[in-house]
This record gives structure tokens, sequence and C-alpha cells, in this order.
């Protein structure tokens, strides 16, 4: 290594990773490409590279800002690079206004006798850059991002709904580097990630980007197993075999334990929870329904009241949280459970909680109805029910929707901001992506072959890189 990149790294880098570097400290010093894109699949030193590369913007007393497209992906993000790191969302979105008149709509009903409004949502805007600085955005998990309007979003409104748009939109001057690995699995709706493609932004946008694909695994992920198999899996999704039934590749791999039933996996990972804890290991399974009934076993199995909130109970996060600054995708323990009160038809209790990962306590009203259902949040009616009965309150005590107190109390009231959270004994393959545990255990049936191919073997690839040391997963039929 030459003595120039020492200063930024502990080990010699590869060559894809020297050449990598190299680029990027001349796109960042000058040219006329404000883009760049940085493509690596699992075990090609993308995070080291990264890393690096911080201390080299460090060292050039550069503003720059660090970005994940999930909750989740940022607190990953900040452990290894030791860097404060930002959701998107929570940093160049603003809360605006409720999208109806209340009070407006509330006569309406009234007059009508019905529930004319099904769903009231929060607006947000961009916020306004204040410097004239050419900031620069590093934004990892660049898979996950999306650039098409969710038809199914309910109780907030982002921007114009397009959130790669509204990202470069919101530092017209700024420079933005988006790293990420093309055979994760895209954003929801979308069948494939526009961060991560040059034509896509090119031709969208108008943009010159600058790109390189990192394809040479590192020396340490070359010893282990779980990189190999999805190199396999890789190689799978790019050629796309024509047979009837995808086979996993998983058989033969050190790293990955194959277990004779389902039940001997989840006995092993019962053992494996109890032994090590829940930012050690987690389940991964294919939807909300595995989760739900995966999690009505688990729970009586770990010595937990199969009936209700218990303490030790282990919780999944679904909805960022205003007044704990817990994210969407976070994994938190219930320390204590208070009392419980009831209002607009739904059960509210005050909990003690501990997020897993950076230990941080909280004390918040969490939403009962959610816990252990297969939604992950409130209905339409429910939500605006909520809204409906904070305006109400807030009108007794005089002041209007559009007083700037409405807009405050609203983000500090304890009902709207209670927390949405099920319980995360299991999660999809979506919801832990952008995470990490050292043990990973895919519970898998023969519904997989409902995710038609290739997609089945880039869900696969995603679950399996999620694994850092050691996979379990079911010898079945199609695992070879």
């Amino acid at each position: 290594m030459g003595s120039d990149l020492k200063r930024y790294f502990e080990h010699e880098l590869f060559f894809q990773q020297t050449v990598a570097f190299n680029l990027l400290q001349k796109f960042i010093s000058g040219g006329n490409s404000r883009i760049f894109i940085l493509k690596g699949y699992a075990g090609t030193g993308k995070t080291t590279l990264m890393s690096g590369f911080i201390k080299w913007l460090r060292e050039q007393h550069l503003t720059w800002v660090l970005l994940a497209s999930t909750g989740r992906a940022s607190k990953v993000l900040s452990d290894k690079t030791e860097t404060l790191s930002n959701t998107i969302h929570s940093f160049i979105y603003i809360f605006r206004d409720l999208d109806d008149d209340l009070d407006s709509l509330l006569n309406k009903e009234d007059k009508l006798e019905v529930n004319d409004k099904g769903q009231i949502s929060l607006l947000f805007d961009l916020k306004v850059v204040g410097s004239n600085l050419e900031n620069i955005y590093i934004v990892d998990e660049a898979s996950m991002i999306s650039d098409t309007s969710d038809a199914n979003s309910s109780f907030a409104k982002f921007g114009n709904g397009k959130l790669l748009t509204d990202l470069l939109r919101f530092d017209a001057k700024g420079r933005f580097i988006f790293v990420g690995d093309p055979c994760q699995l895209p954003p929801v709706g979308q069948g494939f990630s526009p961060a991560l493609s040059k034509e896509y932004i090119e031709k969208t946008f108008g943009e010159k980007v600058v790109e390189y694909e990192m394809t040479e695994v590192v020396r340490q992920a070359k010893k282990n197993g779980i990189i190999d198999a999805s190199l396999k899996l890789r190689i799978l999704r790019d050629t796309n075999p024509a047979v009837k039934w995808a086979s996993l590749p998983l058989k033969g791999h050190s790293n990955i334990v194959l277990h004779e039933s389902h039940a001997s996996l989840l006995r092993m990972y019962i053992y494996k929870v109890k032994e090590f804890g829940f930012d050690y290991t987690t389940l991964l399974c294919q939807t909300n329904r595995h989760c739900s009934d995966l999690n009505r076993i688990l729970r009586p199995a770990l010595g937990l009241d199969s009936y209700s909130l218990a303490v030790n109970d282990i919780l999944l996060v679904t909805q960022n949280n205003n007044l704990t600054g817990l994210v969407n995708g976070d994994i938190i323990k219930v320390n204590r459970i208070g009392n419980r009160i009831r209002r607009c038809d739904l059960s509210f209790v005050n909990v003690e909680v501990q997020e897993l990962v950076s230990k941080r306590i909280s004390e918040v009203l969490l939403i009962e109805n959610i816990l252990g259902s297969m939604v992950t949040n409130l209905n339409s009616k429910q939500h605006k029910d909520l809204m409906v009965d904070f305006y109400l309150r807030m009108k007794s005590l005089g002041i209007k929707q559009k007083d700037e107190a409405f807009k405050i109390r609203m983000l500090e009231d304890p009902f709207l901001n209670a927390l949405r959270s099920v319980y995360g004994y299991a999660l999809t393959c979506h919801k832990g992506q952008g995470g990490e545990w050292n043990e990973v255990f895919l519970y898998l049936d023969n519904k997989i072959h409902g995710i038609p191919k290739p997609e089945i073997y880039q869900w696969l690839y995603t679950a399996v890189t999620r694994a850092k040391v050691t996979l379990h997963i079911v010898d079945d039929w199609f695992v070879k």
C-alpha cells in the first residue's frame, strides 16, 4: 500500500478498492458531474472503502453528510464508520401542515351524518439548504431508495412523493455519492434500484453520472461460506436458468448450518436468543403472516405471556417516532409496563423501552392494538379519529389549526405520537434489509417459490447477506 493510503486504511486495499478510492477523490476534487454511483456486492469491501474515504474528507476540511435510506441502515452505518448518520427523510423533510381543514371537515360530516373523509395526512416539504457551500452527501444502502409515488402511503406525504427526485432537488449544488449492492432487493413497487442506475438518473434528471462497480471479493470475505453462497445466488440472479423451481445453492458451505426440520431451526434460535440476545441474532421470513405466526410460537417458548405485552418483550418499531427518536426498523426491549389508557377505541400503555443497538432508554405511550396483528400501523379511520380527537382538545384550549402552537403540540402529543410496533421475534427480509447480525436464522417454506425468478434469487441473496458469521436454514428439497 502506498504511504498516502496508509493514512486512511489499516490494511492494504485490493485493486478495485484502490481504483474506487482514486475515482472518489477525483470526483470530489473536480469534474462536471455531481453524482457518483459506487456499486459493490457483499464482501467487496465497500464499508472499509467508505470509512477511509470519510477520513480523507475530514482531512480536506470538506462539508459532508452521511445518509441512509432507513433507520436501521443509518444506525449500522454509524456504527461501522464511527460517524453520525441520518435517514434521508429526517434530513431533507420538515413538517408543514395537515392536508385538510379539520373544522370544515367536521362541519361537513355533521351535516352529512357520514364519515366523509377516509384519511388525514401530514404534509412534509423539503427543507431549505441554508449554506451556499457545495455539500457532499454519502448515501448508503442506496438500493432501497425509491423514485415512484407510493399509492398506499396514508399518514404522511413527503414532498412530491418520489424520494430520489426530492433528494436531488434538496441541494441543487450538492454532490451525491450513492453506495449500494445492486443484487439486494429494490424498493417495494419498483423492479430495479433507481439510485444505483446510471442510465435511469442520466435519462430522468439529465445529470452526468460517474459509476464504478466492485466485484472482487476481499481476502477476509473469501474465507466466509456465506459470501461464497451469495456469489452463487448473484450468478443465478444474472443468468436466470430455465428451470421450473429455483434451487438454492446453500449446501457444502462453511458458516451455513443446515437443520433437519423447522422445529430444529426454531429450537436452536430460541437457544441462541437466550444465550446471546436479540442484538446478536434474528429470524428472517418471507411475509408478515409468517412473522405473526412465528411470534405467537416464540413468545411462550421464551417464557412470555402469549396474550398480552410483557416485560422483556422484544418489539420491532414500524414508524419513526418523534418523541423518542426511535425509527422504523429499530428493535427494542420492554423494560417496564405502566398504566393503560383507552382513547378513540384504542388501547395505549405507558412503557419504558430500550433500543438494543444504542442501549438508549425511552418512556412513551405504545399502541397495543397493533402488536400481534399482521398490519404494522393504524388504519385510515383510526388515524383520522386520533387527529380529530387532538383537534377537539386543542379547540377546547382556544388553539386553532393554523396557529403555530397547534403544530408544536401536534409533534409533542403523546397520543398522536404513540409508538407503533409489532412483536419483533421474526422479521421480514424487507424489514431486515440494511441490518446485520452475527447469526441469522432463515425460515423458508414452499411459499418462497411464489416469488418469481429471478427475483427469488435476489430475495434470498438479501436474506443470506444479513448474516455476518453463521446462517441457519432448513435442509429442504429446494436447498442444493
